[in-house]
C-alpha cells in the first residue's frame, strides 16, 4: 500500500511541477514548494521516520532539477508577447497544478498519519488491569455464621503487537480447600482453606487473518476462554455476585489450554430471513480445565454459534447462540460413542426503553444423562447508575434438583466500584440447601 501511495504522489509531483509549459510564476511557487519540502524532511529526520525521509528526498532532488532548467529556459524566452499569450494559455493548467499539489500534500499527509498509525500499535504500552470481588455474607440458616471475605482476584496483561497480534495473561487468585488429614477409611478429617493463586489466561492471538469461505479472524493459541462460559458473562453481568448456571455448577470449565479459532460467517448474500452474521467459536483444547493438568490423549472439542436476528438501532437487539462440546474424543479415531457430549442455548433481549436492560434465557443439558438445566435472569436500570436484577437457575447434578433463586439491586459508584445488596436462596431435592443475604462489591482497575 505504501508503495501504490508513493508512486501516485510521485507522478502527481510529476505533472504538477515538472510541466513544460511552466511560466515565471511557476517558477516561483517551485521553489517555495521545495523549500517547504526541506523543512518537512528535516522534521522526519528529527523524529525518525525512515519511510518519509526517503520519499521526501526523492520529491526534492526532483524539484531542484527541474529548477534549474526552468531557469534555463527562461533566458531563451521570446518577445513579451509571446511570453504574456503563454501566461494567458496558461492560466488555466495553473489553477491545475495548485490544486495537484495540494493533493500531493494531503497524499503526504496521510502517508505520514498511516505510519504513525501502524507504529501507535506496534509501541502501544501494554495493558495492566484487575478486578476484585469482595464481599460480606450472613447465613440465615446458621445464626453463628457471618463473614468477609474475598472470592477472586484478577490481574490482568494484555499487549498489542505487531502483524495483528496480541498477547494476554490473567491469574485468578481465589480460595479453594485443602485436606489436612485423612482417617484410615480415607475419608476427611481436617480440612482447610487457602487463597490460591492459578494462571487462567495465558495467550496469544494471531489476528487480521480474513481467511475466505470460513470467515476466519483469528487464532488464538495458549490457555483461554472456553467458548460458552466467558460469553454468557456478557449477559449474565453479576458475576461478582454468583457465576453462572453452567459455571456454578461446573457442566463445564471456564477457561483451558488449546487452540480457538473465532471468525464471522457472513450470509447477508443470501437473503435469509433474521440471519444475516454468525460469529463463532470454535476449540480443541486438553479438557482438564486450567487448574490441572492434561491426564490423557483425549481433547475436548466445542463450538458456539451467535447472531442477532433483529435489532432495532444500536441499543435494541435480540442475540440467540447455541452451543456443543464433546468431551476426551480420541484424535486418533475421532470416534464420539460413549463420550460426554454438552449442549447449550440461549436468547437474550437487550432493550433501553422505559429504561436500559437485559433479560434472558439459558438452557443446558448433558446429552444421554439427566444433569442440566434452565437458567432465567435478567437486570433493570431502576434510576441512574442503580439496577435491580434477578435470576432463577433450575438445575439437575448426579441425581439432585437445585433450585437457586437471587434477587437484588446494584448501584454503580463511578466507574470502578459496584455494590449489590442481594438474597440467594438455594434447595436442593425442595429442602434448604443455602440460604444468605450479602453486600457484593466489585473493584475494577
Amino acid at each position: 500500500m505504501k508503495k501504490v501511495l508513493v508512486f501516485i504522489m510521485f507522478l502527481l509531483f510529476t505533472f504538477a511541477v515538472l510541466s513544460p509549459v511552466a511560466n515565471a510564476a511557476s517558477l516561483e511557487k517551485v521553489k517555495a514548494y521545495a523549500q517547504s519540502l526541506e523543512v518537512k524532511l528535516a522534521e522526519s529526520k528529527a523524529q525518525g521516520d525512515t519511510n518519509r525521509v526517503n520519499l521526501l528526498e526523492g520529491l526534492i532532488n526532483d524539484a531542484k532539477s527541474r529548477i534549474v532548467k526552468m531557469e534555463k529556459a527562461g533566458k531563451t524566452k521570446e518577445d513579451g508577447k509571446k511570453v504574456e499569450g503563454l501566461e494567458k494559455g496558461n492560466h488555466a493548467l495553473q489553477k491545475q497544478i495548485d490544486e495537484l499539489k495540494e493533493e500531493v500534500t494531503d497524499a503526504i499527509a496521510a502517508l505520514n498519519s498511516q505510519i504513525k498509525g501502524t507504529d501507535k500499535v506496534a509501541n502501544k504500552g501494554a495493558t495492566v488491569a484487575g478486578r476484585a470481588y469482595i464481599y460480606y455474607q450472613k447465613d440465615l440458616l446458621d445464626d453463628s455464621v457471618n463473614k468477609f471475605d474475598i472470592s477472586r482476584v484478577y490481574l490482568d496483561y494484555k499487549k498489542k503487537l505487531n502483524q495483528d497480534t496480541a498477547v494476554r495473561f490473567t491469574t485468578d487468585i481465589g480460595r479453594e480447600t485443602y485436606v489436612e488429614a485423612v482417617d484410615f477409611s480415607g475419608q476427611d478429617v481436617d480440612t482447610d482453606t487457602r487463597m490460591q493463586v492459578y494462571l487462567k489466561y495465558a495467550y496469544f492471538d494471531i489476528g487480521g487473518l480474513n481467511v475466505p469461505y470460513i470467515g476466519l479472524q483469528t487464532l488464538r493459541v495458549g490457555q483461554s476462554a472456553t467458548h460458552w462460559i466467558d460469553f454468557m458473562q456478557k449477559n449474565w453481568k453479576f458475576r461478582y455476585v454468583a457465576k453462572t448456571m453452567t459455571d456454578k455448577y461446573k457442566l463445564f470449565s471456564s477457561a483451558d489450554l488449546g487452540l480457538a479459532a473465532l471468525g464471522t460467517l457472513d450470509f447477508a448474500d443470501f437473503e435469509i430471513p433474521y440471519l444475516n452474521k454468525v460469529s463463532y467459536h470454535a476449540l480443541l483444547m486438553n479438557g482438564s480445565g486450567y487448574k490441572k493438568a492434561e491426564s490423557n490423549g483425549g481433547k475436548d472439542i466445542g463450538l458456539t454459534l451467535k447472531t442477532e436476528p433483529v435489532r432495532w438501532g444500536k441499543k435494541d437487539y435480540i442475540t440467540t447462540a447455541v452451543g456443543f462440546l464433546v468431551e476426551d474424543v480420541p484424535l486418533s479415531s475421532l470416534d464420539t460413542s460413549g463420550l460426554a457430549k454438552k449442549a447449550t442455548a440461549m436468547v437474550s433481549y437487550a432493550f433501553s426503553k422505559p429504561a436500559k436492560g437485559i433479560a434472558y434465557a439459558e438452557y443446558a443439558n448433558q446429552l444421554e444423562s439427566t444433569n442440566g438445566g434452565l437458567s432465567v435472569g435478567g437486570q433493570y436500570q431502576v434510576c441512574q447508575d442503580t439496577n435491580a436484577f434477578a435470576r432463577i437457575d433450575n438445575y439437575k447434578k448426579s441425581g439432585s434438583d437445585y433450585v437457586l433463586r437471587i434477587a437484588g439491586v446494584e448501584y454503580n459508584w463511578g466507574k470502578n466500584v459496584k455494590l449489590a445488596l442481594d438474597y440467594q436462596h438455594e434447595t436442593k431435592n425442595s429442602a434448604d440447601n443455602s440460604k444468605k443475604v450479602a453486600i457484593h462489591t466489585r473493584i475494577k482497575w
